[in-house]
């Protein structure tokens, strides 16, 4: 019996002991777990704390959240009312460059008509300055030519002194002649006197030389009174267009102031005239002529 108990009490407290190590088991375990949950209740309580925290936070945030929004929403309102007046400017800047493009065109189709007018100016001007070179030389050749007219009636008024002498020599001979003999031929000696009277008051060579041909001519020629006027003016024509050129009047009027006695048949006639010197007209009276015959050169 005693063995039974005995074996029965070895059993319990084997069994007992198993109990008491499970038990320790389970107290470890129990440690453990509660120290696990005694983590992961710090764990919970941390986060808590860092749940209220990012609530806080949050709440932070969200309140400058909600300002920023505000302040966005300020800002987008002022952005939009500039953004409105910028484009009510930028209407009044397109139709202020719409009006500019006009003008730009304005002034470029004025400047390019300007720029034509300056070029015909410029033309205008190399015209003007031509001109006036050339009214320059023509006032330089008009005042020559006044100079030389000048100078002409200058000369002119010479000639006419000798013409006039001429003439009152030539007026001697045909009256001394007339006196002697109204009907009487130039003798040689009248006439040669008539050359020499020439001789002495022309200066001009070939005038001179010329007036003394013809004469001389004429007084181996014409020296009868038996002439006729008709052939005295046929005379007279013949050696009137051989004597052509400049000063033909002053030959023609010698050789006039010569001859004319030899066909008078009555009177003594004075005749007009012309000399041709340039631009001057000069009347003399140089010689007698018959009175049924009337030339006018």
């Amino acid at each position: 019996m005693i063995s039974e108990y005995e074996a029965k009490i070895s059993d319990l407290e084997s069994k007992l002991n198993k109990s008491r190590a499970q038990v320790q088991k389970s107290e470890f375990e129990k440690n453990i777990t509660m120290q696990d949950l005694k983590s992961n209740i710090d764990h919970i309580i941390n986060l808590k704390n860092m749940l209220d925290q990012s609530e806080t936070e949050r709440d932070e945030t969200n309140e400058k959240l909600h300002d920023h929004m505000a302040l966005l929403e300020q800002w987008r309102n002022t952005t939009a009312a500039k953004l409105n007046a910028t484009e009510i400017e930028n209407e009044k800047l397109r139709k202020i460059n719409s009006k500019l493009v006009e003008e730009i065109a304005t002034i470029s189709s004025e400047l390019e008509e300007l720029k034509l007018q300056h070029e015909e100016a410029k033309l205008y001007k190399d015209y003007y300055d031509q001109g006036t070179r050339e009214l320059g030389a023509h006032q330089k050749k008009i005042r020559e030519l006044q100079g030389e007219v000048t100078n002409l009636t200058k000369s002119a008024k010479e000639w006419q002194e000798k013409w006039t002498n001429v003439s009152k020599e030539l007026w001697k001979i045909g009256n001394e002649t007339e006196q002697a003999s109204t009907y009487k031929t130039y003798t040689w000696d009248e006439l040669k006197k008539a050359i020499n009277v020439t001789q002495i008051k022309c200066s001009d060579e070939h005038i001179r030389d010329n007036t003394i041909s013809y004469l001389n001519e004429a007084l181996q020629r014409y020296t009868s009174t038996d002439r006729k006027s008709r052939e005295y003016g046929e005379i007279c024509k013949n050696i009137r267009t051989r004597l052509s050129g400049t000063y033909t009047s002053y030959i023609w009027g010698c050789i006039m102031g010569n001859f004319s006695q030899n066909f008078q048949t009555s009177g003594n006639y004075m005749i007009p005239f012309e000399l041709d010197h340039g631009d001057h007209l000069m009347i003399f009276t140089l010689s007698t002529i018959p009175r049924n015959y009337y030339y006018r050169h």
